[in-house]
């Protein structure tokens, strides 16, 4: 298994040793909500921006843009946000690999497409004070760079090479060992894979600025199939590894009558199984009469 090679650390003496004291030694010391104050601020601000823009183009007569489906999707997401990131579940990813996977796929494969769905760019843009809405709504007209930036990343090929090179890179045992020792790591993991999945899920579903650049069935189909593909793989590399591919948690207390191996084992099944089924819905929520 190449790509993993370095699961030698697992058993390497010098690995990494992260100082017990800092971890609990029970579940109940992680079943808390830790509620950071930037995380907050930023899904407060997406709430209030995004609905008041909502409710002006309500207002304006645009019922049919403007529907309560578009509001429930967009506020769906930034929930879905809160709960990676500041429920107990965050907590949990420093001791528990298999909820570190849940977590990925919370911000892979429901949030991106659940604030896409909301057309979050058109309704916060009317979310704002008329001056900085004509300022910055300026910035997505078709000659503006950062139109053509966005044009650029959100061609299916580029999408979907971001999001490989994204996953697969957080999921080396490296990459994947300093994001759990190191915060700003970890949001950055947290950012990128956010990120890359929005450009992703973009090309399919379509949200303004930007229209679907999947047009047919075909497309669609194939795009989603080599994606469920790829993530199968990865799942599975991890799934059927021999060795404890993250040394991190052969560090720390178990909180869980597990063996680490057994914990790799579930969390690469749950990228491994749900990962097509997930892809598999998401076509036929996304075939159209041709």
């Amino acid at each position: 298994m190449p790509i993993f090679a370095n699961v030698a650390w697992a058993h390497h003496p010098i690995r990494e040793t992260l100082p017990t004291h800092s971890y609990g030694h029970n579940l109940g010391d992680y079943l808390l909500w830790d509620w950071r104050l930037d995380v907050c601020i930023i899904l407060l601000i997406g709430s209030l921006v995004y609905t008041l823009g909502w409710l002006r183009l309500r207002r304006q007569g645009h019922l049919r843009l403007a529907s309560r489906k578009r509001l429930v999707f967009y506020q769906s997401g930034l929930l879905s946000i809160a709960l990676a990131l500041i429920s107990p579940i965050d907590a949990l990813v420093d001791v528990l690999f298999f909820v570190h996977m849940l977590q990925h796929e919370l911000l892979i494969f429901l949030i991106p497409p659940l604030l896409l769905a909301g057309q979050p760019l058109l309704f916060c843009l009317w979310g704002l004070p008329a001056s900085l809405r004509l300022k910055l709504g300026g910035m997505f007209v078709s000659r503006h760079p950062i139109r053509h930036t966005l044009t650029f990343m959100t061609t299916p090929i580029v999408a979907f090479l971001v999001s490989v090179f994204v996953l697969w890179g957080w999921h080396h045992p490296v990459a994947y060992n300093l994001a759990l020792k190191n915060e700003l790591a970890h949001d950055l993991e947290h950012i990128s894979f956010f990120l890359a999945f929005l450009l992703y899920w973009w090309p399919l579903i379509g949200s303004p600025p930007q229209r679907s650049r999947l047009l047919t069935n075909v497309k669609r189909g194939f795009y989603l199939v080599v994606s469920a593909i790829q993530t199968a793989l990865l799942g599975g590399l991890i799934t059927f590894a021999n060795d404890v591919l993250y040394p991190h948690y052969l560090t720390i207390p178990r909180i869980v009558n597990w063996a680490v191996l057994t914990d790799q084992q579930f969390g690469g099944a749950i990228m491994w199984l749900p990962g097509p089924i997930i892809y598999g819905l998401a076509a036929l929520l996304t075939m159209k009469d041709e």
